[in-house]
């Protein structure tokens, strides 16, 4: 399970809602990027939209999908 928004950068460790199931390849080729360019311009609220609908994420990373 990976959280949406990562607890260090305030996502909450529990809820449900801040879990989804991402296998470690899919992982470490999508979402960790998009998490470091989330922090980076101070975005990271925006993950549960990138996550629910690639078509949402910026340019870069709307061609990449599971």
């Amino acid at each position: 399970m990976d959280h949406i928004i990562p607890i260090d950068d305030g996502g909450d460790r529990l809820k449900l809602e801040n879990l989804q199931p991402v296998c470690r390849p899919c992982h470490n080729r999508i979402k960790k990027p998009l998490e470091r360019y989330a922090r980076e311009h101070g975005l990271i609220w925006r993950l549960p939209e990138w996550c629910a609908d690639p078509a949402e994420r910026p340019a870069k990373f709307r061609a990449v999908t599971r």
